[in-house]
Order: C-alpha cells, then structure tokens, then sequence
C-alpha cells in the first residue's frame, strides 16, 4: 500500500491508537463490536510489517524482507479474507445476516489454505520487489491456483471483503455505515 518506509510506519503509528481507542470504546459500550474495532489494530501491524519490509529491501536484507514479507502476507491474504466477515458477524444482529456473515468467515478460511504454503516455504513461493515506487509481492504459482485460477481468487476476494461490508448493519435505527464502505470499495475498483 505504502510507498516508502516511512509512510508504513507513519500509517501503522497512526492506526495503532486508533484502534486502541475503538477497542476500548467497544468493551464499555458493546462487547460484540470489539472484533471489529480491533480491525484498525491489525491494519497498523500490516503497515508497520510493511515498513520493516522497505527496510529490508533498502538494506538489501534477504532475510529481513523475507520474514517482514510472510507476515505482511499473513494479514493480506489469509486474515482479512476470515476477519472482517466474522467481525461483522459478531457485531451483526439480524439472525439471517449473521448466518450469512459467519459462513462466509468459515469461507474465507480457503485463504489460509492459499497462504500455507508461503509460511512453510516462502523461498519456493514468494519474491519481494520494487516496482514503480511500490512493493510487488509475487506469489508464483502456489497449490492453491490449481483448485481455482488466480482470477477467481482475486474476485471471491473481493466479494468475500465487500459483500459482508454491503450487508452489514448494527444498530436499530438503521445505520448503514459498513454498506457504504462496502459500496465505495467496490466503485473505487471500477474508477481505476
């Protein structure tokens, strides 16, 4: 996401306390939502991995980026893809959407199948670059592309992120805070 060292570590900074304030917001107000307000939390370690990632590519520290790179990852390919539909299913109150919510939480599980293979073996999977300004984690062509080409990987991604965001709603007035997220991911998808 980031395009220097700098800017992931002054992102992760950002949203650590942020997150921290959300979390304990969340444990006077609403356990159910501290899922969910932990999500800033772990964005800011994504980031910050990121940053040690830069390090590692300025320093030309192979081991440094590999370690940073799996971590990185981690939270990229298999966390968010689980997480985020299962937070919303914590938090979500209509019993039809919190079914929906929590199968697609147990759907994104098949994301740390995709991973698996970089954490046991990122040497044989992954290589970390700089490319126009930005870190490109190629992936080669794990197991996982075999069951299902990247493509259809790339678009459940999307949904799996997404569709749970468009469907969630919290309180009884009717908040739709999470559906315009959701929306406003997916027209910024078409506008690039």
């Amino acid at each position: 996401m980031c395009f220097s060292p700098q800017a992931s570590f002054t992102v992760g900074a950002a949203l650590l306390p942020a997150g921290i304030y959300c979390t304990q917001s969340a444990v006077r107000k609403n356990i159910g939502f501290v899922p969910l307000a932990l999500v800033p939390i772990a964005f800011g370690v994504q980031q910050i991995t990121e940053g040690f990632v830069w390090r590692g590519l300025n320093a030309a520290d192979a081991a440094l980026v590999e370690r940073s790179s799996v971590v990185f990852l981690f939270f990229a390919i298999a966390f968010w893809p689980c997480w985020i539909p299962l937070s919303l299913a914590i938090a979500e109150s209509r019993r039809p959407q919190k079914i929906a919510l929590g199968f697609l939480a147990m759907v994104g599980l098949a994301w740390f199948g995709l991973y698996l293979p970089l954490a046991v073996d990122p040497s044989k999977w992954l290589t970390t670059e700089v490319v126009r300004h930005s870190i490109r984690y190629e992936v080669g062509e794990l197991p996982g592309f075999a069951v299902a080409p990247r493509a259809v990987w790339r678009l459940a991604y999307l949904a799996i992120i997404c569709g749970p965001l468009a469907m969630a709603r919290f309180d009884p007035g009717g908040s739709r805070w999470a559906s315009a997220t959701g929306g406003l991911i997916i027209a910024g998808l078409f506008a690039v």
